[in-house]
């Protein structure tokens, strides 16, 4: 839904029309005619992969880590996603650095020889640090790629938002790059270390921040700020009063519980037994006396009352 809510929307919250958008290529029946791999099929399971990676990280619950930290993990990822990913935001960060990586294997050659072998790889590291390369990156792996709340994931088809003070996992950039430059750094960002073949190591760094009643206060993420402003704060006193509401629909929900068809209820000495529930509606027919025989209907609160009532005295 994060990625739909791209497409639905660009960066400054206006609605883009999608209806422009296709399906992948290899979506089509006719496509296994023309080849067996889709590019962009590809590139876009790639990018989710780190999406992933990084939401993985920063969504973990647990306190045992602390108001800041240090995560890192390796991934497997295309060559065409990394391509992709280099070419849209290589321009806008800083210079990526590039260093040959060697590699040594163990081969089994003819005659049962075991040899090194040694491959030698192009890999590159990308960082990004500052509040406007956070910003680049959340454009090709979502607007809150950088921040996830600190609890268990709601269950399926459950959608949940960031309410009053929930505690969540946040990348904040800085201002200005970091100078002289550090591989090994503790100012927060995320970095990608691409092997050179299809491994990617992914590093962060981010910080806990509790969200108060002004929530923009303290805000460590220009990010967060700006998409707090356009979702809808939820304060526990909203959340207690529609507690107590769904409370009093349970009770309500229990005391309708007791009106089922064929129950007998009096009103005005007459006994009445209930024929059929639509909705708040109730009909019943008259039982006694026997020569009334019409069809009435009662409001299902005021029937659950005489029910209850009726069992009252007979207990």
């Amino acid at each position: 839904m994060k990625n739909l809510f791209i497409l639905h929307h660009n960066d400054e919250g206006m609605y883009t029309h999608i209806y422009s958008c296709h399906p992948f290529c290899s979506k089509y029946p006719q496509f296994a005619l023309c080849g067996a791999d889709c590019y962009q099929e590809r590139v876009w399971y790639g990018l989710q992969v780190l999406r992933s990676e990084i939401g993985r990280h920063l969504g973990r619950f647990s306190e045992k880590q602390g108001s800041f930290n240090k995560v890192s993990s390796q991934v497997v990822e295309g060559r065409e996603a990394w391509a992709y990913l280099l070419a849209h935001v290589g321009q806008s960060i800083r210079t990526p650095i590039g260093r040959n990586a060697m590699v040594s294997k163990r081969v089994l050659e003819p005659g049962l020889l075991l040899k090194s072998q040694q491959s030698v790889f192009y890999s590159t590291f990308l960082r990004f640090e500052t509040e406007e390369e956070l910003r680049v990156l959340s454009t090709i792996l979502g607007e809150l790629v950088t921040v996830e709340v600190r609890k268990r994931r709601p269950k399926y088809g459950v959608v949940e938002s960031f309410h009053l003070n929930d505690i969540a996992n946040v990348v904040a950039g800085s201002e200005v790059r970091e100078e002289p430059f550090r591989i090994r750094t503790s100012q927060q960002g995320v970095d990608f270390v691409h092997d050179g073949t299809n491994r990617v190591r992914i590093r962060l760094r981010y910080q806990r921040y509790q969200r108060s009643r002004d929530s923009l206060a303290g805000c460590p993420s220009t990010i967060l700020s700006r998409a707090i402003q356009r979702k809808r704060l939820l304060v526990p006193d909203d959340d207690e009063d529609s507690s107590s509401d769904e409370d009093g629909d349970d009770e309500d929900e229990g005391e309708r519980a007791i009106v089922v068809v064929g129950r007998q209820f009096e009103v005005a000495q007459r006994v009445y037994a209930v024929q059929a529930i639509e909705g708040t509606k109730v009909s019943a027919f008259v039982v006694w006396p026997l020569q009334q025989n019409a069809i009435v209907e009662f409001e299902i609160d005021n029937v659950a009352t005489l029910i209850q009532s009726r069992i009252d005295e007979d207990e």
